[in-house]
C-alpha cells in the first residue's frame, strides 16, 4: 500500500515543481521583457523539481511511519522539510550543472 503512496505523492510533486517553474520562467521572461531567458531552463527546472520531490517523500514517510500521531508528525515536520528543501535544491542545481556536460 505505500508503494502506490509514494507513486501517487511522487507525481503529484513533480507536476507542482514543474508548475512552480513554469511559473518562475513566465515571470522571469516577463521582467526581462524576451522570449529567451539569459541562462538555461534546467537551472530553474531541475533545482524546483528535486526540492518538490524531496519534500513529499520527507513528508510521506513521516505521516506514512506515525499515521496516528498527527500532533507530534506536524511538530518533527519543520525541521526535516528545511533539511528536504536544502538537500533538494543542491541536488538539482548539481544535476543542472551535470546536464550541462
Amino acid at each position: 500500500m505505500k508503494f502506490y503512496f509514494y507513486t501517487v505523492f511522487g507525481i503529484v510533486a513533480a507536476l507542482i515543481g514543474w508548475f512552480l517553474s513554469q511559473i518562475f520562467f513566465i515571470d522571469l521572461a516577463k521582467t526581462w521583457g524576451q522570449e529567451n531567458l539569459p541562462f538555461l531552463a534546467e537551472f530553474i527546472l531541475l533545482p524546483l523539481v528535486a526540492a518538490c520531490l524531496a519534500v513529499t517523500m520527507v513528508a510521506t514517510e513521516i505521516f506514512l511511519s506515525n499515521p496516528t500521531h498527527y500532533k507530534a508528525n506536524k511538530r518533527i515536520l519543520p525541521l526535516y522539510i528545511s533539511g528536504a528543501l536544502l538537500t533538494g535544491m543542491i541536488t538539482g542545481v548539481i544535476a543542472s550543472v551535470l546536464d550541462r556536460k
